[in-house]
């Protein structure tokens, strides 16, 4: 009888089958990682997004806006901006020191001196 050199079907399928296992295992190790920097990437981008349009009213009309309430009224920020952010569970607090954007565990703030937190740190 010949001997056949290579793999037979099922052997292929065999591997095929655990690599499949292995990388499911690790997707759900790594996937509330990765869901949490989504969050924190969201926070900073939300955040710049709102500070940008309060430091140009700050700039404008020489004092800060006294909530996001001042922004949208006066044309500085998209009416749809803040309602898609509480939406999308975040909370937007603006102030006379600066913006900051909430969810859950994570935050962002950026001042108008310059100045960035994140989660508690000063960057």
């Amino acid at each position: 009888m010949k001997r056949r050199k290579g793999f037979t079907l099922i052997e292929l399928m065999l591997v095929i089958v655990i690599i499949g296992i292995l990388a499911a295992a690790v997707f759900a190790a790594i996937g509330p990682a990765m869901r949490a920097r989504a969050i924190r990437a969201g926070c900073q981008s939300a955040a710049t997004q709102v500070w940008t349009a309060a430091e140009t009213f700050r700039m404008d009309k020489g004092a800060p806006p006294a909530g996001a309430g001042d922004l949208t009224a006066n044309g500085f920020l998209d009416v749809g901006v803040p309602a898609s952010l509480l939406a999308s569970g975040y909370k937007l607090t603006v102030d006379a020191a600066g913006v900051q954007v909430d969810r859950g565990a994570f935050w962002f703030r950026h001042n108008y001196d310059g100045t960035l937190s994140d989660d508690g740190k000063k960057l």
